[in-house]
C-alpha cells in the first residue's frame, strides 16, 4: 500500500493489544506499525485511495514530516510521541463532530492510562495546566455515496526531550513529565483507541 517498509505490530504485541479492548465500530480493527514514515496522515489518505477499511490505524514510531493544523510541523523523534492516524468511514452528520469525538477520546484514553484528567483547548489540542500534551488533526471528505471519510491524526507527547525543541519548551508537556511510569506507543495507542471507540459509539448511537 505504500513504498515505506512496514514493521507490522508483532503478533505477540498485537494479541496483547487486542486483549485490552474490543472495538465495536471497527476502530483499530487493523493496526500497522511502521518504524518510520514521513507522515501517518499522508499514508492514511494514500491507503484510503487503495481501499483501506474503516478503522484501519497507522502508527509510526518516528515521523520525518508530520503535520498539524495549518500545515505546521509536528515533531516526532523515535520514542518521543504517539503518532497515529485512524481511517473512519461514517455518516456526514457524524463526521462534523469528529473534533469533539477525537478530543474526548484522547482525554478518556489518557485518564484510563494514567489517572490524569487533561483539558481540551478547542478545537484540536489536549492540554495539561495550559501546556500542549496532544495535538489532533481532522481531515475529511464527502464521498459520492453521501457518506464521509475522516482521517484522525493524533500526536501525543510521551517523552519529548524539550532541550531539543527550545521554541516549544515553554508551551509543551509530555506524559513522562506527569507520571513516573514509562509509557509506550502501543500502550497509549490501545487506550486512545478505546476512548475514541467509546465516544464514536455514543455519537453514532445518540
Amino acid at each position: 500500500m505504500t513504498n515505506a517498509k512496514p514493521t507490522q505490530v508483532k503478533q505477540s504485541n498485537q494479541n496483547l493489544l487486542w486483549e485490552r479492548f474490543q472495538p465495536v465500530n471497527g476502530i483499530g480493527s487493523a493496526i500497522y506499525c511502521f518504524e518510520q514514515l514521513p507522515s501517518t496522515m499522508t499514508t492514511a489518505w494514500e491507503w484510503v485511495e487503495q481501499g483501506a477499511s474503516h478503522g484501519t490505524t497507522i502508527l509510526a514510531l518516528h515521523q520525518t514530516a508530520g503535520r498539524g493544523r495549518f500545515r505546521r510541523n509536528w515533531y516526532s523523534n523515535l520514542g518521543e510521541s504517539l503518532t497515529a492516524s485512524i481511517i473512519i468511514e461514517t455518516k456526514a452528520s457524524v463526521a462534523k463532530m469528529f473534533s469533539m469525538i477525537a478530543s474526548l477520546g484522547v482525554v478518556t484514553g489518557i485518564k484510563n492510562l494514567t489517572g490524569l484528567q487533561p483539558t481540551i483547548k478547542w478545537p484540536n489540542d489536549v492540554q495539561w495546566a495550559g501546556r500542549k500534551l496532544c495535538g489532533i488533526l481532522i481531515e475529511s471528505r464527502i464521498n459520492t455515496n453521501g457518506e464521509s471519510t475522516v482521517v484522525v491524526g493524533i500526536g501525543l507527547n510521551l517523552a519529548l526531550n524539550l532541550s531539543d525543541y527550545p521554541e516549544i519548551a515553554d508551551s509543551t508537556v509530555s506524559l513522562s513529565d506527569l507520571t513516573d511510569n514509562p509509557i509506550s506507543s502501543l500502550d497509549s495507542l490501545a487506550k486512545v483507541l478505546l476512548g475514541l471507540d467509546h465516544h464514536y459509539r455514543r455519537a453514532t448511537e445518540g
